[in-house]
């Protein structure tokens, strides 16, 4: 790939291939592009020539070096809204039992077979294993004081932390850290 901007080439022609389970650092001086190729592989950016390969259906979590300061949200929210969709589905499960209880016997064969395909889709995504999931690594990053303060009101080091936190619950198949402090 090549990344172009006004001023000439940050990146001229960079190939490599990274294989599952590797763990690469990518090591140069300020403005060697370093950023600017994370950016690229997370679809934040896009390069001016080549294409990036990444296997299909792969999940990326990026965390930028700098903290984002336009989150208006608690820490719970943030940590939550990654997830909602499951969230979502749980909601809707439940409505689906209130309706099996009250259902007459034609009815409660449509409201099962909705709610048995809800909720194999729940399964997949890990739903009832989120909660236990997502107090584990509230606990294990020590943030669970943090929750229900302001993001923007979080100090640099606590937002980095928030926000790998925040990645973590999401799995992500590719992790990207920009900076070593990340």
């Amino acid at each position: 790939i090549c990344k172009e901007y006004g001023f000439g080439y940050v990146l001229d022609n960079i190939s490599f291939d990274i294989n599952n389970g590797e763990i690469i650092s990518i090591v140069g001086e300020n403005g060697s592009g370093k950023s600017t190729l994370l950016k690229i592989i997370a679809k934040v950016e896009n390069p001016s020539s080549g294409i990036i390969s990444i296997r299909k259906g792969a999940s990326i979590g990026y965390l930028s070096q700098i903290p984002d300061t336009t989150i208006n949200e608690s820490v719970k929210d943030i940590l939550y809204k990654s997830v909602k969709d499951v969230f979502e589905i749980e909601e809707r499960l439940k409505k689906y039992e209130i309706k099996m209880c009250c259902a007459t016997d034609k009815e409660l064969d449509s409201i099962i077979k909705k709610y048995s395909e809800l909720q194999e889709k729940y399964i997949n995504l890990g739903g009832y294993e989120l909660s236990e999931k997502i107090g584990k690594i509230v606990n294990g990053f020590r943030i669970s004081h943090l929750m229900d303060i302001n993001y923007n009101n979080l100090r640099k080091r606590e937002k980095r932390i928030v926000s790998f936190a925040s990645l973590m619950i999401n799995n992500p198949d590719i992790l990207l850290l920009d900076e070593p402090t990340n």
